[in-house]
């Protein structure tokens, strides 16, 4: 409750006068606190929320010149907390709870960004790294997660592309690959101006689709189009044409830049082919 009020208070730039000493036993607990206890925190939502403000008084300061070094120790304490329960507070998401997460996410990466502190850079981006290729993921948040990274050149192009094929391929859960879409994709298309290869295969996918499951899509995947930029769209559609019919025929997934087969790169697409087919990794089959 001293957390949530703190942050409160911080985000309206008033004096939190004696709130302040509350900060270095705050910071003490958010330290040195169970693992397992962090692990297992339902307030994990709380604790990512209450980062943004936080993150704002130390880049930015305060008209009361707040203990700045006292809310330094909290916000690293809040970076580690949530790392560790990022996981848990991604599992068994229904859709709703997943949109909430990916509006927390982004608000802790926009938050790590003001601050311009590359150590809690580096362990958020892992933190997230070890979420999107997790199995049973809500596609949302797979594919928000995959697009922070992407952007944050944590995840090299080519890995995005090898996720998203992943995402899309023949057995994978349609309501899936749009949310998948939807979270890779929601604010902005540049990205599928900039990289030819995502442009073809989310193209490829769509054409794919029958027209009765094309109609239960529409939707969402017009949800996801309507964040762009009308510049966006118009820019897509004009890359599209270009392109010209046989615009969806493109390198088979896990096909390096020469066409030869790169292992590393077919390895999602390889893993999710043998789940498809009830084949067991070491079953030798």
């Amino acid at each position: 409750a001293t957390m949530e009020l703190l942050a409160q208070r911080a985000a309206l730039d008033a004096d939190v006068g004696d709130l302040m000493d509350a900060l270095p036993p705050l910071a003490r607990v958010l330290r040195y606190g169970s693992v397992r206890r962090a692990a297992v925190d339902a307030d994990v939502g709380d604790l990512m929320d209450a980062l943004p403000p936080l993150a704002r008084v130390l880049r930015y300061g305060s008209v009361r010149r707040s203990d700045t070094e006292a809310v330094a120790a909290v916000v690293d304490g809040l970076v580690a907390r949530v790392n560790i329960g990022l996981p848990v507070a991604a599992s068994s998401l229904d859709d709703q709870a997943a949109a909430e997460l990916v509006r927390r996410i982004s608000g802790v990466h926009g938050a790590l960004a003001v601050l311009d502190r590359p150590d809690l850079r580096k362990s958020w981006e892992e933190a997230l790294g070890s979420l999107v290729d997790r199995a049973g993921l809500h596609g949302l948040v797979a594919g928000r997660a995959t697009r922070l990274l992407l952007d944050g050149g944590t995840l090299p192009a080519d890995g995005a592309a090898t996720r998203l094929a992943a995402a899309l391929s023949v057995g994978e859960d349609r309501a899936r690959a749009a949310a998948w879409i939807e979270g890779f994709l929601s604010g902005s298309g540049m990205v599928l101006l900039h990289d030819e290869a995502l442009l073809r295969l989310l193209d490829g996918w769509l054409q794919d689709v029958p027209d009765e499951g094309f109609t239960d899509l529409l939707p969402l995947l017009r949800r996801t189009f309507a964040t762009f930029e009308a510049s966006e769209r118009r820019q897509i559609g004009d890359r599209l044409r270009r392109m010209g019919p046989d615009r969806a025929t493109a390198p088979a997934a896990g096909a390096g830049e020469d066409g030869r087969f790169d292992a590393g790169r077919a390895a999602p697409v390889l893993a999710t082919v043998a789940r498809l087919l009830g084949l067991e990794e070491g079953s030798g089959g």
